[in-house]
C-alpha cells in the first residue's frame, strides 16, 4: 500500500494533488462575479454583489473573515478573487500540508508493516506459562507518621 501511494505521488502533475485541485477549481468558479476592492497590497474587501455581504481577505496572513482560508489551508473563493485581482496564481496560497512534496515525505524511507498476530510464532513453553500481575507493596503502610499529609491519614 505504501509503495502504491509513493507511485501515485510520483505520477502527480504539478505540486497540488488532483483532489485538492478539484476543490480549488470549484472555488474558482464560485469566485467569479465577486467585487474585489484592494485596501492595500495584501488586504482586500471582497463583496458578493447580490447580497452586498463583504469579506476581508489578507493574502499575506492567508486569512479571510469567512474562516475557510485559515481552517482548510486552501484559498477560499474570496481569496481566489483577491489573488486574481493582483494577477497571482491562487495555487501559491495552498498550505504546505496539501502539497506534493509534503505528501512525498510521508512515504519516504523504510516503513515497517505491523505483522498479523496469526503469523507470529510463539514458542510452546511460553504458551504454557501462567502470567500474573507483579506483586507490590504499594498499599501497605508501616510508617503512619510519614503519611500525615495524606488526607485519609489526617482524620484517623
Amino acid at each position: 500500500m505504501v509503495c502504491e501511494q509513493a507511485t501515485e505521488i510520483s505520477k502527480m502533475k504539478g505540486n497540488v494533488p488532483d483532489n485538492i485541485q478539484k476543490i480549488l477549481v470549484e472555488q474558482l468558479v464560485l469566485s467569479t462575479g465577486l467585487l474585489v476592492m484592494p485596501c492595500s497590497t495584501w488586504l482586500f474587501e471582497v463583496t458578493h454583489r447580490p447580497t452586498n455581504f463583504g469579506f476581508t481577505v489578507d493574502l499575506d496572513k492567508r486569512t479571510c473573515t469567512c474562516l475557510e482560508f485559515q481552517k482548510l489551508g486552501l484559498p477560499c473563493r474570496h481569496a481566489i478573487a483577491a489573488a486574481s485581482c493582483r494577477n497571482m496564481q491562487y495555487t501559491m496560497f495552498v498550505c504546505k500540508h496539501h502539497l506534493k512534496e509534503t505528501w512525498a515525505e510521508t512515504v519516504r524511507g523504510i516503513i515497517l508493516t505491523v505483522p498479523d498476530p496469526k503469523d507470529v510464532e510463539v514458542p510452546a513453553e511460553i504458551l504454557t506459562v501462567d502470567l500474573y500481575p507483579p506483586t507490590t507493596n504499594m498499599f501497605q503502610r508501616e510508617d503512619h507518621e510519614s503519611n500525615v499529609n495524606c488526607p485519609q491519614e489526617r482524620y484517623r
